[in-house]
Parts: C-alpha cells; sequence; structure tokens
C-alpha cells in the first residue's frame, strides 16, 4: 500500500507546484526573440538618427536624469554605420518576489559598416507598479578597439547606473 501512495502523493505535489500562473508575459517564456527585437529597434533608430524614437525607447525616470538629451545626442553621434550582424552574449533576467517587475540585462557586439561596437543595455521589459517606467533604464556603449576587456562580455562600469555612458569601463 505504501508502494502506490507515495508515487501518488509525489505526483500530486509535483502538479501544486507547476500551476503557478502569472499575468506577467515574460514568466517562463523564451524571450531572445523578444530582446532581438527589442536591439533591432534601438539599432534602427540610432541609424536613422531619430532623436524622439530614441528618447521614447527609455524609462521615464532614466528621460528625467541629467544632462540626459545632450548624452543622447552624443550618443547618436557616437554611432556610425548600418549594422549588418551582431553576437547576442545572452540575457540575464531577473523579477522581483511577486512577478509584478521584469529586467533583462544584456551585453552584444555590434558589427557595423563602419565600427565594432560593444553594447550592455538594461531593460525593464514588463512593469505592474509604474507601467511609465518600462524601457531602457541604463545603455552602455563602447567601441570594440577601446575596451579593455574585450574577451569579457561587456558589462560597461558594471554599476548600471540609469542613463547613458559611452566609452566606460570598469577602469573608468
Amino acid at each position: 500500500m505504501k508502494k502506490v501512495i507515495i508515487p501518488i502523493l509525489l505526483v500530486f505535489l509535483m502538479c501544486l507546484t507547476s500551476c503557478y500562473v502569472s499575468n506577467n508575459p515574460f514568466y517562463s517564456k523564451d524571450y531572445s526573440e523578444y530582446m532581438a527585437s527589442r536591439l533591432e529597434n534601438l539599432l534602427d533608430e540610432l541609424e536613422e538618427k531619430d532623436f524622439d524614437e530614441l528618447k521614447s525607447l527609455f524609462t521615464e525616470s532614466t528621460r528625467q536624469t541629467e544632462n540626459f538629451d545632450i548624452w543622447l545626442q552624443m550618443l547618436i553621434n557616437y554611432y556610425n554605420g548600418k549594422c549588418y550582424d551582431y553576437y547576442d552574449y545572452g540575457a540575464i533576467h531577473s523579477s522581483n518576489d511577486n512577478n509584478e517587475k521584469t529586467t533583462f540585462t544584456i551585453s552584444y557586439d555590434i558589427y557595423t559598416t563602419e565600427e565594432v561596437y560593444r553594447i550592455y543595455i538594461k531593460d525593464i521589459v514588463y512593469n505592474v507598479i509604474d507601467p511609465k517606467e518600462v524601457g531602457i533604464e541604463s545603455l552602455y556603449i563602447i567601441k570594440f578597439k577601446n575596451d579593455t576587456t574585450p574577451e569579457k562580455r561587456y558589462v560597461g562600469d558594471g554599476k548600471g547606473t540609469p542613463g547613458i555612458h559611452i566609452a566606460k569601463t570598469r577602469e573608468n
């Protein structure tokens, strides 16, 4: 009898623990396609040098950081060429305890017709707590030739500070 009851209990417990349903569209979902489309949207706007569309990709609080418009214009001036390929280092996914906010941090090597760039993005993709706070929170970019640790994935200065950061490394 015990041999029959124990497997039944185990199956029942496994069913109970796997039945969590979330309204968060990123809960247990393959997000690689979504993040690729976000990157391609960012690169399209950079290549078009569309200030207003680029600005709209950032969270409201990031847009309100000191000198954001100046940094955005510097980003537009810094990025040159048309992207023909990129390498995705993979996203790091994090959600708060209640699954009300989902953030991805991701690094890319971007190959353009004029330069190779490294980009690190902290992107808030889901936020029930404050829906205006969805978008890019931090963007770091550097030319590959200027990165002090090209053998590692790019993480900017490692602080993830909100805003736009150009040519930042852990050393500066």
